[in-house]
């Protein structure tokens, strides 16, 4: 489905650019064995290490940093107070592509034709992925008609609202999901679950097959709700307390 190769080069790129947040390249070449010149350009990407080499290398750096921790904790505080991905956008841009690479690996078990998201940081996510996997990005609007368009309203499981202002509705351009495709939808974080449902539902009504969802992030309380309201396999990565 993708080039594994560049999977493992983004995963060590995106987890050697974590380390370096809490090593020295000194320490790194003490423990890693390898010059401080060399190292130098792994960190800003000119160079890479061999397939064989980077291997070697993720192991060691998966005992020094727990990439999931570290998003988590950046993605619910930054400049903004409460989950967001501008968290990690603005400040470590690279856990992005430890989350795609992650979500990769999970993905070749999935047969899909075109990923469904909605505007915002899910889109930024969406198309990552699209971009490797060489598959189309349906994303949604909210709270717009639009000539051309195909709008549903929002709707939600039995949950609690948290944005200020609730969404009316989403709408895809016309004749961008149709029947007979394999969609998953994904989005960085699911609050209420109002949108992950929404989009769910807009697919399923256009006669598209639902294969799976995948999220960065949702509340244990709206994953259960989901889990109630729609019959496809709901996969975060993180997963938050109220």
């Amino acid at each position: 489905m993708y080039n594994k190769q560049l999977l493992l080069k983004l995963e060590f790129l995106s987890l050697f650019r974590l380390v370096r947040e809490h090593y020295t390249l000194k320490e790194l070449s003490s423990i890693l064995n390898i010059d401080i010149p060399t190292l130098s350009k792994y960190t800003t990407g000119t160079l890479l290490p061999s397939i064989k080499r980077i291997k070697k290398i993720i192991p060691i750096l998966l005992d020094l940093v727990d990439p999931v921790k570290e998003i988590k904790a950046t993605l619910i505080s930054g400049s903004f107070t409460f989950p967001e991905m501008n968290n990690i956008l603005n400040t470590k841009p690279y856990l992005l592509m430890w989350i795609v690479s992650q979500t990769l690996k999970k993905l070749e078990l999935d047969k899909f034709d075109k990923i469904m998201t909605i505007e915002g940081g899910g889109l930024a996510y969406a198309t990552f992925l699209a971009i490797i996997t060489n598959k189309k990005v349906v994303y949604g609007i909210r709270d717009v008609f639009i000539e051309g368009g195909i709008s549903e309203t929002y709707n939600t499981p039995d949950a609690e609202y948290y944005s200020p202002k609730m969404k009316k509705y989403i709408t895809i351009p016309k004749n961008s999901i149709k029947r007979g495709d394999r969609v998953i939808i994904v989005d960085d974080i699911s609050w209420s679950g109002g949108t992950i449902y929404t989009l769910y539902r807009l697919a399923e009504s256009l006669g598209a097959k639902i294969t799976h969802i995948y999220l960065i992030a949702i509340f244990r309380d709206t994953l259960e709700k989901l889990k109630q309201k729609i019959n496809v396999d709901i996969t975060p990565m993180i997963i938050i307390p109220r």
